[in-house]
């Protein structure tokens, strides 16, 4: 967090650190205590959106509290899904370490494909499909991506992006390209 903070200073850019992630615990499942692990509860998009509004860069940790103070770690996907949906974007971007969700054998869909084998677009029918018919081939990673690609759709954010954050000047070929490059849920 300090080096994003030392980039924004250096840039010229103001940031500012809040909790306004609400959070609550997800407890004992199966078995399993997760212990500090919690789940997003609320947003405090009221704040973030005063800050945006005055040229202030709210960065949201994948820190939340509950009402008496208590720290829970959160899914940095989760996360993003709900700060997207309470701020009402209408895109939301996952900067991972691969270029999108690649072609799944087990999808006969006409779903348009990149040559490279990762699909290019998927729109919300699809993505259901490919996630109720690839589940032996999908990675637990490519899963998470699509449930929560599917989830920031079907809440109102407009398009979601899986885009690879190893390559330079990628925002602005997925963004202001006609056929971008990574694979984007509408």
């Amino acid at each position: 967090m300090n080096k994003l903070l030392s980039l924004l200073t250096e840039n010229g850019a103001q940031g500012v650190v809040g909790n306004w992630v609400r959070a609550r615990t997800l407890g004992v499942i199966n078995g399993t205590d997760f212990q500090r692990t919690g789940s997003v509860e609320r947003i405090d998009s009221n704040l973030i959106s005063s800050l945006l509004k005055t040229d202030t860069i709210p960065i949201v940790s994948n820190l939340g509290w509950n009402s008496i103070g208590q720290l829970y770690n959160i899914s940095s996907i989760e996360l993003a899904v709900a700060v997207a949906i309470s701020l009402k974007a209408t895109k939301l971007l996952f900067v991972e370490t691969k270029s999108g969700i690649e072609k799944a054998p087990t999808i006969n869909a006409k779903i348009p494909t990149r040559e490279t084998g990762i699909y290019s677009s998927i729109d919300l029918r699809h993505a259901k499909q490919l996630l109720d018919n690839s589940k032996e081939t999908l990675t637990s990673d490519e899963h998470a991506l699509i449930s929560s690609a599917i989830n920031a759709c079907s809440a109102g954010v407009e398009r979601v992006h899986i885009i690879n954050g190893n390559r330079d000047g990628i925002l602005i070929d997925e963004v202001f390209s006609a056929d971008g490059v990574g694979t984007m849920f509408y």
